[in-house]
């Protein structure tokens, strides 16, 4: 496996140096079929990959080297359930939480009735706070994946006609939850608690806040009608002070940026009721059992897969834009950035070793079209190229808008066709631009980008879209023989500000002299 392994990166290597002065214009004119050839469909959705710097045979020796790095046992060790999170010696099942209700677990189960049961009750009004009223409002207590994924999704398909408010609170600068506390009847708030250990720093501040201002504003003591906990580890959240029957629980085999189909996703249910959310789940499902039967060469995740590592560790892209034309999905960049970042920023292979190729790029993005006057200068005119990812539904939610929603595709179609083709400096002639301004406004072009479009924006195609990005990132970790599903890089920082704190509390500790130095300013200020 190694020497194939080696054999497979050469070969693509070697292919990537006799395309390296090829543009696309040239790639399209060769081959005026590669529209049709580099592109892949589900039912309602689209992979458009034919503005990649790539061409069949580029194709042939991806697939090839996912071969040689063996992405097919792999994927199925991940979907039998081995423990293929080796350093936490953990299985991964996070695909199992979407089966249908008739292949799940037991214990899966009855996480997700009481899941409805609580659901269905806040989002009728039935479920009621320690003084009897109805409670109105949820806040998210969370951080990471036990923010990002159910933040991200409640803004893109939540409806507030049909749910109760929903307030998401990560950080702990108290910027972000003070201004909800002070908005809100501590009488009509429902506080969802979400930590897998119930030990995490940041949640559990925010958690002893919110739990004092209940306990100031109902002048209670017992608090367990307003409060919910979503964990791994429910007798530290009984402690704590929730009821057992509140406590939503998942398991060691679900990873925090891959939980949002688990009891974490309960603000999800909330916004869109258990038929929705089982909506979502199923657009899951359909990926994976895609993800799992499909030949490699028309496997959605694991094509996006290959682009991404041909463009990082051949083309030289150090960082990889994610653009959503469609400001629901304002949060997706930012789920992204730590579904990918944290899963494949790695230096260490599987052995230990220190990596001899680059492995995760920079992530970033922001919604179209508000990106195009921010940072598309760059992407068209920089010194060094970002590949693009663009996001797109074909129907707008609410036909009422559909011209506006046709100025929004015709944005999003027109940058990816500015970005891959450019404009020369006869072009730029020809449209009539004065010769003194010329060398300004050509636009180099030959910069990579996909396409993928989904007929609207649903539960079950967001879950699809999230599942493809999930399955990307695995096959990645793969491709770069790292462990996607462990974050031992959180965890030296976290460790350190400990100590800090120690000493900026004016207790003995063992910080630097520069961190020292810095926390004397803070006190002198």
């Amino acid at each position: 496996m190694a020497s194939q392994r080696a054999d497979a990166w050469e070969s693509l290597h070697s292919h990537g140096r006799t395309l390296a002065g090829v543009h696309l214009r040239k790639m399209f004119q060769q081959n005026p079929h590669r529209c049709n050839e580099l592109r892949l469909e589900l039912e309602g959705l689209l992979l458009d990959f034919s503005r990649q710097r790539l061409v069949n045979e580029t194709l042939d020796l991806l697939v090839n080297l996912a071969h040689a790095c063996g992405v097919e046992p792999e994927r199925k060790r991940m979907l039998s359930g081995k423990p293929i999170n080796v350093t936490e010696n953990r299985a991964v099942r996070h695909v199992d939480l979407r089966l249908p209700p008739k292949l799940r677990d037991r214990e899966v189960n009855r996480v997700v009735e009481r899941m409805e049961t609580l659901a269905t009750a806040l989002r009728s009004g039935k479920l009621t706070g320690v003084r009897n009223r109805p409670l109105r409002h949820l806040i998210n207590l969370g951080i990471g994946g036990s923010d990002l994924g159910p933040r991200m999704a409640v803004h893109a398909l939540g409806s507030a006609s049909l749910s109760p408010d929903i307030h998401f609170v990560a950080n702990l600068d108290m910027d972000e939850l003070a201004p909800v506390l002070e908005r809100l009847d501590a009488d009509a708030t429902l506080v969802c608690v979400v930590s897998k250990s119930f030990t995490t720093r940041e949640t559990m501040a925010n958690a002893a806040v919110v739990r004092a201002w209940l306990k100031k504003s109902l002048g209670r003591k017992q608090l367990g009608a307003q409060l919910v906990a979503v964990t791994a580890q429910p007798g530290r959240a009984q402690e704590w002070g929730v009821p057992a029957e509140r406590i939503l629980p998942f398991w060691d085999w679900v990873g925090g940026r891959f939980s949002l189909s688990s009891a974490v996703g309960f603000p999800l249910m909330v916004a869109l009721g258990p038929q929705g959310f089982a909506e979502f789940q199923a657009g899951m499902h359909a990926v994976d059992l895609h993800f799992e039967t499909a030949p490699l060469r028309r496997n959605i995740p694991v094509i996006m897969a290959l682009l991404g590592v041909w463009n990082g560790n051949v083309l030289g892209a150090r960082s990889h834009a994610v653009l959503p034309y469609s400001q629901a999905l304002r949060w997706f960049p930012l789920f992204l950035q730590q579904l990918e970042m944290e899963s494949n920023g790695k230096s260490v292979d599987r052995r230990g070793r220190v990596l001899i190729r680059d492995s995760a790029p920079v992530i970033w993005g922001d919604v179209g079209t508000n990106a195009q006057h921010a940072f598309f200068q760059h992407l068209h005119q920089g010194t060094f190229f970002t590949p693009c990812d663009f996001i797109g539904f074909a129907h707008p939610r609410d036909e009422r808008f559909l011209e506006n929603h046709q100025l929004l595709l015709a944005n999003l179609l027109a940058q990816s066709a500015a970005l891959a083709f450019g404009r020369t400096a006869e072009e730029a002639e020809a449209a009539g631009i004065p010769p003194t301004q010329i060398p300004w406004r050509v636009f180099p072009g030959n910069r990579p980008s996909s396409t993928l479009m989904l007929d609207r924006l649903s539960p079950f195609n967001l879950g699809r879209l999230i599942a493809i990005y999930e399955h990307k990132v695995f096959v990645q970790g793969v491709l770069w023989d790292v462990f996607s599903f462990d974050q031992w890089g959180v965890e030296l920082g976290k460790g350190i500000a400990v100590d800090v704190q120690k000493n900026m509390s004016g207790r003995e500790s063992t910080v630097d002299i520069a961190t020292r130095e810095l926390i004397n300013w803070i006190n002198r200020a």
